[in-house]
C-alpha cells in the first residue's frame, strides 16, 4: 500500500488517484489480497525485476521492501506477484494459505 501511495504522489490530478484493495478465495485453500493503484508503470521494466534484492526505481529507496516481502510470503507457502495495469498503474497480488486460528484449513 505504501508503494502504491508513493507511486501516485506525483499525479497532479487528484481525481485520477485510485487505490483499491480486494480479497478473494483462490482454489479453496488460499486467500488472495490484491492491491491496485493508478500510479506510474514503474517504467517499462519487467515486473519481475522489482523483486530482486537491492533493485529500486526510487532515488531514496534501498530495494529491499518487495524482495523481503516476497521472501517472507513464500516462506509461509504463498506467492507475491505484480503486473502492469492496462491503462496505468500496477497490481500486486499476495496469495497465502487460508488457515483458521486453530490451525484448521
Amino acid at each position: 500500500v505504501l508503494n502504491a501511495v508513493e507511486a501516485m504522489k506525483k499525479m497532479e490530478d487528484l481525481s485520477e488517484r485510485m487505490l483499491s484493495i480486494s480479497t478473494t478465495g483462490v482454489d479453496g485453500d488460499m486467500v488472495e489480497v490484491a492491491v491496485c493503484d493508478t500510479g506510474g508503470h514503474a517504467g517499462d521494466m519487467d515486473a519481475e525485476r522489482m523483486f530482486q534484492a537491492f533493485y529500486t526505481s526510487k532515488q531514496e529507496g534501498l530495494g529491499v521492501g518487495l524482495w523481503l516481502s516476497r521472501t517472507i510470503i513464500e516462506a509461509h507457502g504463498g506467492s507475491l506477484t505484480a503486473h502492469h495495469n492496462t491503462n496505468r498503474g500496477m497490481t500486486f497480488r499476495i496469495a497465502v494459505p487460508a488457515i483458521c486460528e486453530r490451525g484448521e484449513t
